[in-house]
């Protein structure tokens, strides 16, 4: 068996605004309903992931989150 870094975030919203379909992102659980309405620094969904390297696995969670908090609109 080959172990392999994983992450783990939580994903926060950086303003207001509705939840997109969380589905389409990788690595997502714990997703807030497809067109909730979030406020800034509410919670939106966790982000796991997991990659042969510890980088890897940190840059794939990081984007992300970063693509689904620009996704809230």
């Amino acid at each position: 068996q080959v172990l392999r870094p994983t992450v783990k975030m939580i994903v926060y919203a950086h303003r207001g605004g509705v939840v997109p379909n969380l589905a389409k992102f990788p690595g997502t659980v714990d997703r807030t309903p497809i067109g909730a309405r979030v406020e800034r620094g509410d919670p939106i969904c966790t982000v796991i992931t997991r990659e042969p390297t510890l980088e890897f696995s940190y840059r794939a969670a990081a984007e992300t989150c970063i693509a689904i908090q620009r996704a809230v609109r």
